[in-house]
């Protein structure tokens, strides 16, 4: 009836104060060089992207290199490195049509006759005005909550490779990759909300990283052609995370989680590792006729749940091979 017969002019959109142009930044730098023996490329780049619900924003900094080197007649070595850190100002969109923190429920369902904000500057309170309105204050949750995501991950990889003779060349490749990411949320205890404050942090990391080594023989005699290789592979992946939860603040001034007590705690890890070794010979002739000698031995092993060992010996296989091969490479 106030807004029937004049008394209330309130007209607020929630809408105009949630969402807001999103302008993206991109800033990229390059360099690249090098002779002969040694050639190398560099890049950089930063990235800033706005959301189109205040305060959410994107932001990325990231770093690429690439090295060639001939370091002598008979080595070589190749080295790539990527690695790139994020930030994520966040918050929860969907939901809160009937009070919580979806802003985009809460926003459509805020009636226009009610103020976002009280005459003393505070936010104004929807729940108990009448039926329609009992959400959060969209502007409430735009400016006082807080979600943010941090994130790094780096990838790496060495190549090399040695040159014994044309024929004769030994490989070793080393290569890593590594993810790091923090989460934290912090809802307030204010009246706007009707709550107690609390927070949650969310820690994850992984390593992965791989060896592998091979020797490597090929060589053309006349009308054969012989080739052969000797590898071993190590790879390693381990996982980690916990989680935290409080709802037990002194205020609102600290919310990191070392100002709280009874928390809730969570957590796991993972480990899992595995070698491989193998040994391949091959004999060409004519392209008529192929024999292959392999042998293969691998090992398995995690730790988060059991050990298990694997070791298969293909004995008669093996002797049945050498056998043909003997005799293909004995023909005339």
């Amino acid at each position: 009836m106030d807004v029937l017969e004049g008394r209330n002019t309130t007209n607020s959109n929630a809408y105009e104060e949630i969402f807001q142009v999103a302008p993206q930044q991109s800033y990229n730098l390059s360099a690249r060089g090098g002779n002969e023996a040694v050639k190398y490329s560099v890049n950089g780049e930063y990235l800033n992207q706005d959301g189109i619900v205040t305060p959410t924003n994107f932001k990325r900094y990231s770093f690429r290199a690439n090295l060639d080197g001939q370091l002598t007649k008979r080595l070589a070595m190749r080295l790539n490195l990527n690695t790139a850190y994020t930030t994520n100002n966040d918050l929860v969109a969907s939901g809160g049509s009937g009070g919580g923190e979806g802003i985009i429920g809460a926003a459509s369902t805020w009636e226009y006759w009610y103020p976002l904000y009280n005459s003393n500057g505070s936010y104004f309170n929807g729940f108990g005005q009448d039926a329609t309105n009992n959400v959060w204050n969209p502007l409430a949750i735009a400016n006082e909550i807080k979600r943010r995501g941090e994130q790094i991950r780096t990838l790496g990889n060495l190549n090399t490779e040695y040159k014994f003779t044309e024929d004769l060349k030994l490989n070793v490749m080393l290569g890593a990759i590594s993810t790091n990411s923090h989460y934290y949320s912090f809802i307030p205890k204010l009246d706007v909300f009707a709550n107690v404050a609390e927070g949650t942090d969310e820690r994850a990391g992984s390593l992965n990283w791989i060896t592998e080594t091979t020797l490597n023989y090929n060589k053309t005699i006349s009308k054969h052609n012989i080739s052969g290789l000797i590898g071993y592979t190590t790879q390693k992946q381990t996982n980690s995370s916990n989680f935290i939860r409080s709802r037990n603040y002194p205020n609102n001034l600290v919310y990191t989680l070392n100002a709280t007590s009874n928390i809730i705690f969570q957590g796991n890890s993972n480990m899992l590792f595995y070698s491989h070794l193998y040994i391949t010979l091959q004999k060409f002739r004519c392209s008529k006729q192929s024999t292959h000698m392999r042998i293969k031995m691998s090992r398995f092993k995690s730790k988060a749940s059991s050990s298990v060992y694997l070791c298969k010996y293909f004995l008669f296989h093996f002797v049945c091979r050498c056998m043909l091969y003997y005799i293909c490479y004995t023909l005339p």
